[in-house]
């Protein structure tokens, strides 16, 4: 995940390699052409520590756990009234495409401010949820964990939102999370990182299960890191 250059514009690029032996089964790319986006990812220029550091053994959630937790975010959004349960962390900071849309920008690297367009904390994540500021996304289907690491407390998923604004976004999102598996239930969610691409009404993701809404659709992703 990261940026190329077409045609000398920057472009964000997020590439998923499956491996079965020793060759490549199946190869899936999301291409967000949009050059501020881009360049603003490039002032970030590295991801948070979190992304890298090992949970400790002990504190290890299950694969499962993992992605219970996890699957709350889109449950979350998914026709959000800021009632539900939202398993968010104070450290949460989202960056979508390149920019800090919530939290505190200081909690990311590089110059996330700046890209951002403005300094300073913004709206927390968990209080963008229980504001029911998401209430427009009206489904968040083809639910996809395709990576998901114990060790490092992380997982990374693609979905398509539907929502009552007619238009298709396409998603790939990562999250630390930080917290515990079934035995310790308060596992918060903690940085979250967004690729989000815009596409035409209808739209379908490879798994083909839209179902003829006459609603919009985004496709997102989303990774989580949890630790005790």
């Amino acid at each position: 995940m990261g940026t190329i250059r077409e045609a000398d514009v920057p472009t964000i690029f997020i590439l998923r390699l499956a491996i079965a032996g020793e060759e490549i089964a199946e190869i899936e790319t999301l291409v967000i052409r949009n050059q501020t986006a881009a360049d603003n990812l490039d002032r970030v220029a590295k991801p948070r520590a979190a992304w890298s550091e090992a949970v400790p053994a002990g504190a290890r959630m299950s694969r499962a756990d993992l992605v219970r937790i996890a699957n709350m975010y889109f449950s979350g959004i998914e026709r959000n009234d800021g009632k539900g349960v939202y398993p968010i962390s104070k450290t949460c900071a989202r960056l979508e495409n390149g920019s800090v849309t919530a939290g505190d920008p200081a909690l990311v690297p590089g110059d996330a401010a700046a890209a951002t367009g403005r300094g300073g904390a913004r709206i927390g994540c968990l209080q963008q949820f229980q504001s029911g500021v998401f209430y427009h996304v009206t489904r968040i289907r083809d639910r996809r964990f395709v990576a998901v690491d114990p060790e490092r407390g992380l997982a990374f998923a693609f979905a398509f939102f539907d929502n009552a604004l007619k238009t298709v976004l396409v998603s790939r999102r990562h999250h630390p999370l930080s917290g515990c598996s079934s035995q310790r239930p308060h596992a918060r969610l903690g940085a979250q990182r967004v690729w989000l691409a815009q596409m035409w009404y209808p739209s379908r993701s490879p798994e083909g299960t839209w179902s003829g809404s006459r609603l919009v659709s985004a496709a997102r992703s989303v990774r989580w890191r949890v630790t005790a």
